[in-house]
C-alpha cells in the first residue's frame, strides 16, 4: 500500500513517518485555529534578515534579566484569552499529531513568551543521526556560514513518539522554546551557564522550565521529559542503547556530552 501523505499528517502516532518536505498547512491535517501566513513563515528556512516582516533580535540582556522578564510575562489573565483556550482544547485530543504541534507554536509563544519568538524562530521536524541521536530536540542560534537565518528548533522524527505521554511531546517543544527565548535575548554565549555541569541546562534555565512546567502542567525539565521517555523501555531507553551513558541522570548532565554549539535536549 502506497504511503498517503495526507493521512500521515493526521496519523503521526500510528506510522511515525514525516517526509522531509512536509509542512503543516492550515486546513490540512489536524484542525487548529492558526494564521496561515504566520504558519508559513514559521516553517520557511529562507525567511530571515531582508525578508519583509522579519524581526531582528532585541538588545542583548543578561540571562538573569531575561529570566526576570519571562516571569513578568506570566500574567493571571493569560488563561482567559482565546489563545490559551485553543491550547487547552488541543490538549484534550487523544493524541497530538506532528502538524498540530507546529500549529500550536504561535499560541504558546503569545501566552508564555509575550510573542518574543514570533518571526524570530524557524521550526521543523527532521530525523536525527550521529551525535544528535542522544537528543529529541535541538535548538541552534542563527549562523550565516551554516545557512541558519534565524534561531532554529528541530524536533526529532525518528523517535517512538507514540509511546511518549502528550505532556512530554508538547513539553519538548516548549523546552526548546525556552532555549530559543534565551538565545534571542542573550545570544549564544550569553545563554550558557558555564559554571554548571551542563551549561545549556543550568540553574536559570531550570528555574524557567520549572516555572512554565507549573503553569502548563507539561513536562519541561530534563528530569520530567526523560523520566516519561524511559517508561517506554526502562531496560534500554528510547534509543535501545542504554541510559546511563547517553541519557541525563539528573537535570543538567549528559555524561561525556557537552551541549555545544546548539542547545540539545
Amino acid at each position: 500500500m502506497a504511503w498517503d501523505a495526507s493521512r500521515a499528517m493526521a496519523q503521526f502516532y500510528s506510522n511515525n513517518i514525516i517526509a522531509d518536505n512536509m509542512t503543516a498547512r492550515n486546513g490540512h491535517g489536524t484542525p487548529y485555529p492558526v494564521d496561515s501566513k504566520e504558519l508559513r513563515i514559521l516553517q520557511d528556512p529562507l525567511f530571515g534578515p531582508g525578508s519583509r516582516g522579519f524581526r531582528t533580535n532585541p538588545p542583548r540582556i543578561s540571562l538573569q534579566q531575561a529570566y526576570e522578564r519571562l516571569c513578568t510575562y506570566q500574567r493571571p489573565d493569560a488563561k482567559s484569552n482565546n489563545r490559551w483556550k485553543a491550547l487547552r482544547e488541543a490538549m484534550k485530543c487523544e493524541k497530538l499529531t506532528w502538524d498540530l504541534i507546529i500549529k500550536m507554536f504561535d499560541d504558546i509563544d503569545a501566552c508564555f513568551f509575550n510573542g518574543d519568538l514570533r518571526r524570530r524562530v524557524y521550526l521543523r521536524w527532521r530525523p536525527f543521526d550521529g551525535e544528535e541521536e542522544i537528543a529529541i530536540g535541538v535548538t541552534m542560534s542563527a549562523c550565516a556560514w551554516e545557512n541558519r537565518k534565524r534561531v532554529s528548533i528541530s524536533l526529532r522524527t525518528n523517535h517512538k513518539w507514540e509511546a511518549v505521554p502528550k505532556t512530554s511531546v508538547l513539553g519538548t517543544l516548549v523546552h526548546e522554546m525556552v532555549h530559543a527565548y534565551f538565545l534571542i535575548h542573550c545570544g549564544e554565549l550569553g545563554s550558557l551557564e558555564f559554571g554548571c555541569m551542563d551549561p545549556s541546562h543550568g540553574t536559570v534555565f531550570t528555574a524557567a522550565a520549572n516555572m512554565l512546567e507549573r503553569l502548563t502542567s507539561l513536562d519541561l525539565t530534563t528530569d520530567s521529559i526523560m523520566n516519561s521517555m524511559l517508561k517506554e523501555s526502562p531496560a534500554t531507553g528510547p534509543n535501545g542503547r542504554g541510559t546511563m551513558d547517553m541519557m541525563p541522570q539528573h537535570g543538567y548532565g549528559y555524561g561525556p556530552q557537552v551541549a555545544w554549539p546548539g542547545m540539545w535536549f
